[in-house]
């Protein structure tokens, strides 16, 4: 049995988490505090996982944190990705190892999630195994010949800024108009709404003060005419991403999170639908196409899997 530190570093809040593993890594109990996140000032932040960190028991031997793209995780740094624009080269494995003096690791949150459901969830058993985030945005975490592939500059997988359509309508994430992130995310989801919803009057979504995407499928669910054709579009889009995964890479296994689950009734029939149409058919039948297993415990999992990272 052993304890560990989690920490994940998102846009909004800062997660952390003290875990209890059993002899065979299954996660026995995991405790869970979160503090905002402060995306210009990373040393506050960090006093504020301090804090967190130290109210647990510190019988602690590893600590394992998780954040996005663009890092240099051998050493242990965050480069300034979107959501955290104040984190210039911020050395936070440095930070953390000369505080608790004991071994630390930096990973992609995409990737930390692969390996999540990788070795708890769906994946399991799989040698070639796609974990898709439909989340905030939208990326792909890759575990290639029982291996994590994580890229020459820790950036594999961004699927999400691909570009679908060159004329895509949808509004522009990551400066890029047509992406698949555009409408393959919630956030995408919540913008496609916000901006065009003065075009339909009479959409139910009319209602809410900021859409998002929880908001368009309970009104897909009621019938309304704009929210569904937001999630046939999002379905679309994502049935057209998959089909490249499944085309470049022939997994044995993919797995879809974030909103997919949530929105399954919704999405499934036509994101598979799409995917088959595009992609070569032994690729298609080849693979698994599921739902994630984890759900809602992918935050906390993925946190906890820098202890993977080197295996």
């Amino acid at each position: 049995m052993r304890h560990i530190i989690g920490i994940s570093i998102g846009g909004t809040k800062t997660a952390i988490c003290y875990a209890t593993l059993g002899d065979n890594n299954e996660v026995l109990e995991v405790v869970k505090k979160q503090t905002p996140t402060l995306p210009f000032d990373p040393d506050t932040n960090m006093k504020n996982i301090y804090k967190a960190i130290d109210e647990y028991p510190q019988d602690f031997d590893f600590i394992s944190v998780i954040a996005g793209s663009p890092m240099d995780a051998d050493n242990g740094l965050i480069l300034a990705p979107s959501n955290l624009r104040g984190w210039h080269d911020y050395p936070i494995v440095n930070l953390l190892k000369e505080r608790y003096k004991v071994d630390s690791t930096l990973l992609n949150d995409a990737d930390a999630s692969a390996l999540a459901e990788y070795i708890y969830g769906v994946g399991k058993g799989s040698r070639n195994f796609v974990y898709l985030t439909v989340g905030t945005g939208f990326g792909a975490g890759l575990i290639l010949n029982g291996q994590l592939y994580s890229g020459g500059c820790f950036n594999a997988g961004e699927i999400g800024h691909l570009r679908g359509s060159e004329t895509a309508n949808g509004p522009t994430r990551n400066e890029k108009k047509g992406s698949f992130e555009s409408l393959v995310s919630g956030g995408g989801m919540g913008d496609y709404a916000n901006a065009f919803i003065k075009d339909h009057p009479n959409s139910l979504l009319n209602k809410y003060e900021k859409i998002s995407a929880r908001d368009v499928f309970t009104e897909a669910r009621n019938g309304d005419e704009f929210a569904l054709f937001i999630v046939n579009q999002c379905a679309t889009k994502l049935g057209e991403a998959l089909s490249i995964i499944l085309d470049l890479l022939n997994p044995d296994v993919v797995a879809i999170g974030g909103i997919y689950p949530r929105g399954l009734d919704l999405l499934e029939k036509t994101v598979l639908k799409v995917a088959e149409e595009n992609s070569l058919p032994i690729n298609f039948h080849h693979a698994k196409i599921l739902p994630s297993e984890l759900e809602e415990k992918i935050d906390d999992y993925s946190s906890l899997m820098g202890i993977f990272k080197n295996k």
